[in-house]
């Protein structure tokens, strides 16, 4: 399951019933929370001793912020992450994580968009434990525009020196990026402006290591006719 999404549904903050969890992400911040929607998770990875990292958004206090929470094997938060079991992350209040990777030293680096209406590309450091680190808003486009379009993080890749390699789209075109270990970009990359390599038209990106080479796939917009068209690199 590399892609999944669970409405909070239960007022407990993380039941476990017949092998599904719900969690109300703003019940594990305040005992006396009213609210109970707009919680997704929507990118799941898995760590090497079987603990489970979700990456999503919440409604806490009437912001939006992204969220990253610890499962551990038995379906429980595990609480000894970020000292209780989910992280917050963004810098105006309205973020969210659509995808997120574990390194080989256990560090989480998780991405998304953050602003209103998501018009800033937004990534997220994270220590093994939960710890808040480096991060990083930007664009894959330099038009005039681009600041004021929707732009996401779609997908990541973890290498082994610490970098990550950054799919993801603005308004209607797709764009891979490289960072370094601390999120700095790489704007030699490519060989294209800012270091932003355009794919062409589409609002989904998704990468994959195969036999050590990268598997990029895009998907354009859905045109009148209801057909999408789909592209593979590598």
């Amino acid at each position: 399951m590399s892609k999944m999404l669970f409405r909070t549904l239960l007022k407990s903050s993380c039941p476990v019933l017949n092998g599904m969890v719900f969690t109300a992400f703003e019940k594990v911040f305040s005992s006396n929370a009213t609210s109970y929607y707009n919680d997704e998770i929507c990118s799941l990875a898995l760590q090497n001793d079987g603990k489970i990292i979700a990456a999503g958004s919440s409604e806490i206090a009437g912001s939006g912020p992204a969220a990253l929470a610890r499962y551990l094997t038995n379906g429980q938060l595990d609480t000894s992450f970020s000292d209780d079991g989910v992280a917050l992350a963004g810098m105006s209040g309205y973020a969210t994580f659509r995808t997120v990777t574990v390194q080989t030293d256990g560090q989480v680096v998780a991405g998304g968009a953050d602003a209103r209406f998501y018009t800033s590309a937004f990534l997220q450091k994270f220590s093994s434990g939960g710890t808040a680190g480096p991060s990083i808003g930007f664009q894959f486009s330099a038009a005039d525009n681009a600041a004021f379009s929707q732009t996401i993080v779609t997908s990541l890749i973890s290498e082994s020196d610490g970098s990550v390699l950054v799919g993801g789209f603005n308004d209607a075109d797709a764009y891979i990026a490289h960072f370094s270990a601390a999120l700095v970009q790489d704007s030699a990359f490519g060989n294209f402006p800012g270091g932003n390599v355009l794919l062409g038209q589409g609002n989904i990106v998704s990468l994959a290591n195969s036999d050590d080479k990268i598997v990029v796939v895009t998907a354009s917009r859905y045109s009148d006719t209801g057909q999408a068209t789909y592209r593979l690199f590598r």
